[in-house]
């Protein structure tokens, strides 16, 4: 078994440190518009977020060539709190942003990558 925080807390640590840079585009409406922008975006969905936004925003997101990622075990209300907002479902970041690759793998652990991808 792996030492260190378990994958969960690496993730919302590694996104309040996103916030408190002003690198994360939290909420529905800011993340669809920063997907209709340029650019290439990293996508974060929570494990219950709502099957219309996931729907909408994932597809939208597949169509920009944004990068899609479950945070599983993780719920909106959790994430809204640890990055010190209301309940949130989908998060952005830019894909070039340091962070979003080391982000993105954590999300992946013990997970099927295709079958992700597939799931939005």
């Amino acid at each position: 078994m792996e030492g260190g925080p378990k994958r969960e807390e690496r993730i919302l640590g590694c996104l309040g440190i996103l916030r408190r840079m002003g690198a994360l585009v939290p909420g529905q409406d800011r993340v669809e518009r920063a997907l209709r922008s340029s650019g290439k975006w990293l996508v974060l969905f929570a494990e219950d977020t709502n099957g219309a936004v996931l729907r909408r925003l994932g597809a939208l997101a597949a169509r920009q060539g944004a990068t899609i990622r479950p945070l599983k075990g993780i719920d909106r209300r959790l994430l809204g709190e640890r990055l010190g907002l209301r309940p949130v479902q989908v998060l952005a970041l830019p894909a070039d942003e340091p962070l979003a690759e080391r982000l993105s793998g954590w999300c992946d652990e013990g997970s099927d990558v295709h079958e992700q991808n597939q799931g939005v």
